[in-house]
């Protein structure tokens, strides 16, 4: 990752490399807010709480925050954190849509009317060809958009038009797909992607991100963990 900021933690299995990589910039007390499975590499960049790693850390000129610093150690089991995440994926893929979906001419628009959950399964192919998606749910209400289908998204260049749609209320999820691409987007809701290598260019995200591998040059982050409904309710 290079040029980033993310206003929460950052965790991953592997090995991590940063280049100018300011971490949990919206934490404000002490906890551990970056976490490497395995080796840590960070360079001009700074951690606003405590960086753990599994075996072994290169750090230059990172500033420490919060009172933090860095430490081996364990403490999160990546192991349990990816079944979590097929197991979630698992049900998602197997809930029916109880939205409307149409997608042509370039752009897609979800229409929900549950109080509650609305959930909307759209093909890769689809998101690929779109340059504008338009989403209508009750105000308050939860955006589960499932994204079926194998092989690359590329969410290049596209317009969100959400309406009421919280940041906190929307998760996408690509279940299926092995790299999701978004080039110079401001993305709402949070990013779900377990088998996929998922890459970042000038991209703003209001939501948390999982996939199974992280790549960003020039990406900012804005803390909005998924707070809605998985699963909608009668």
């Amino acid at each position: 990752m290079s040029q980033t900021t993310t206003a929460g933690s950052v965790a991953g299995g592997g090995s991590l490399d940063f280049v100018q990589v300011d971490i949990a910039t919206g934490v404000s007390s002490l906890s551990d807010v970056l976490v490497a499975g395995v080796d840590l590499k960070d360079r001009n960049g700074s951690v606003y709480g405590n960086a753990v790693y599994g075996s072994s850390s290169q750090l230059k000129n990172v500033v420490f925050l919060n009172g933090g610093a860095a430490r081996q150690g364990t403490v999160v089991d990546f192991v349990a954190a990816g079944q979590k995440l097929s197991q979630l994926c698992a049900i998602l893929s197997a809930t029916p849509a109880n939205g409307t979906t149409v997608a042509g001419g370039g752009q897609i628009q979800f229409t929900g009317t549950n109080p509650i959950t609305n959930v909307f399964h759209v093909t890769l192919a689809d998101i690929n060809a779109a340059s504008t998606i338009i989403a209508g749910v009750p105000a308050g209400a939860a955006a589960v958009v499932v994204v079926d289908g194998t092989g690359q998204a590329d969410l290049r260049h596209i317009t969100f038009q959400l309406g009421t749609l919280q940041a906190a209320k929307v998760l996408w999820a690509f279940c299926d797909a092995s790299r999701v691409d978004l080039d110079r987007v401001v993305m709402t809701g949070s990013v779900v992607a377990p088998n996929a290598e998922v890459r970042f260019t000038d991209a703003t995200v209001s939501g948390s991100v999982a996939g199974a591998t992280l790549d960003s040059q020039s990406l900012t982050t804005v803390t909005a963990p998924f707070s809605g409904c998985i699963k909608p309710v009668p």
